[in-house]
């Protein structure tokens, strides 16, 4: 996903602060390159958003990729 894109999809769920806080850390390790943008929507929309807050950015990695195993293997 592009970098323009996903800024959206945090500002939509009022995640702006998120984003910019880790937005480095995003492009560095490229978690969301090649995730589909309705799966980061389903992410944010699984968990309340104030959830996120005081998370580091270890603990938030730990949690997308632990829904996205999960997702992943429900759909096979």
């Amino acid at each position: 996903m592009h970098t323009e894109q996903l800024q959206d999809v945090f500002d939509y769920y009022g995640l702006q602060p998120l984003y910019h806080k880790f937005e480095h850390s995003f492009k560095a390790m490229g978690l969301f390159q090649s995730i589909p943008r309705h799966m980061i929507e389903d992410f944010l929309d699984t968990y309340s958003c104030e959830t996120f807050d005081n998370f580091s950015f270890e603990e938030f990695c730990f949690l997308f990729l632990d829904f996205k195993h999960y997702v992943q293997d429900d759909s096979s």
